[in-house]
């Protein structure tokens, strides 16, 4: 797989955190590389995923139809993605603690509840979601009820509550307009889908 475009995540980022300032062109590169690596961090080296992305291509004034294929490897760290039905592919470098990396989280000592998703959030994603006074009372006493854990805040949800809490998260993302803040509500989207796709089903 040729890689068409070749993205180093690390020139959009200063000390972990998004560059102010950044154009929108450049902002959408990195919401789009940064749900790459989102979700293909989650999930096993090594293996070609199938993701749930749409791909962005347009094709003669029609989005491209097709889904974004990813494979992860540790040697060398890379990200290899493509799309399962144009040509649209590329190559993510320098992803390993980005802000969309999940392989620690995902990989090392996760509890599992079944029917239960544990989400981890910076307290900068965790203080911002308690910031907002338009979020449910429901979704507020879960995102409330997060136990902090060193510098990070573990949150347990169900499946439905934590669809809810995307959608209004999806909401806040659309009307904002601060570059910092837009990466911050990206991050915790992406986090929650990735979130929902390993909750271990309820027997």
């Amino acid at each position: 797989m040729g890689a068409d475009y070749i993205t180093d995540i690390s020139l959009y980022l200063v000390n972990g955190h998004l560059k102010r300032g950044l154009s929108p062109g450049k902002l959408k590169v990195v919401k789009r590389t940064g749900a790459v690596i989102a979700e293909v961090t989650a999930l096993t080296p090594g293996k070609q995923n199938v993701t749930n992305l749409k791909c962005w291509n347009v094709i003669d004034g029609n989005d491209c139809p097709g889904h974004i294929s990813a494979m992860l490897t540790d040697v060398p760290c890379n990200i290899r993605w493509s799309c399962t039905d144009c040509d649209n592919a590329g190559l993510v470098l320098n992803w390993r603690r980005s802000p969309w990396d999940l392989s620690d989280s995902y990989r090392s000592g996760r509890r599992h509840f079944a029917g239960v998703c544990e989400l981890i959030l910076s307290e900068a994603e965790y203080r911002l979601l308690l910031s907002r006074n338009d979020m449910d009372m429901d979704s507020r006493i879960l995102v409330k009820g997060a136990q902090p854990v060193e510098n990070n805040y573990i949150m347990y949800g169900a499946s439905e509550d934590l669809e809810n809490i995307a959608a209004w998260v999806l909401e806040q993302f659309y009307h904002e307009t601060d570059s910092v803040t837009i990466w911050i509500w990206n991050t915790i989207y992406m986090k929650i889908n990735v979130g929902l796709r390993v909750i271990e089903p309820q027997v």
